[in-house]
């Protein structure tokens, strides 16, 4: 993220634009799950990993070194261990104090909104540029509904994390 803020390659004369990490719709994720897992643990894999490509091949692997005798709330344990450092570094390029403000309020609301709903709650005129960082950073989600824009804190895993390390910060 920091590479593509500080203007990235020099030479070209058209920088590549960042891609948003969680592009994938609930189909895709499926299948980038593969077939190795029941359906039981691809559901429970996009209930608490949301669409996020590492975060769902993390909790897939997981979930296959451990088999099919695994214990949903271990395991789901194991891979909020396992995945810590990843939350770790996306807090890290969050460097307005805004993102934080607009993935707590998207995460708090749990259910997809329209981001002009957020920027009134916040009181901005818009929140563009900080859906736009969490969008690449894939920690929401962003997509045409019903023809209005959509934002959604997918990431269960995350989400949980975020709000109780958010609020042990601030007590």
């Amino acid at each position: 993220m920091e590479f593509v803020k500080s203007g990235g390659f020099s030479g070209f004369k058209r920088q590549p634009r960042p891609i948003p990490l969680s592009v994938f719709l609930e189909k895709e994720a499926f299948q980038v799950l593969g077939s190795g897992l029941s359906s039981e643990h691809r559901v429970m894999i996009l209930e608490q990993a949301g669409t996020h490509p590492y975060v769902l091949k993390a909790f897939g692997s997981l979930l296959l070194a451990e088999g099919k005798q695994c214990k949903r709330e271990e395991t789901i344990q194991r891979a909020g261990a396992y995945l810590f450092p990843f939350f770790q570094r996306c807090i890290k390029e969050m460097k307005e104090p805004m993102e934080h403000d607009v993935l707590a309020h998207v995460i708090n609301v749990r259910v997809p909104i329209n981001p002009r709903e957020v920027a009134r709650f916040l009181k901005l005129p818009t929140i563009k540029p900080f859906a736009n960082t969490l969008c690449i950073l894939g920690l929401i989600r962003r997509w045409i509904q019903n023809e209005e824009a959509t934002l959604c804190a997918g990431c269960r895993l995350f989400n949980e994390w975020y709000m109780e390390s958010k609020t042990s910060v601030s007590t």
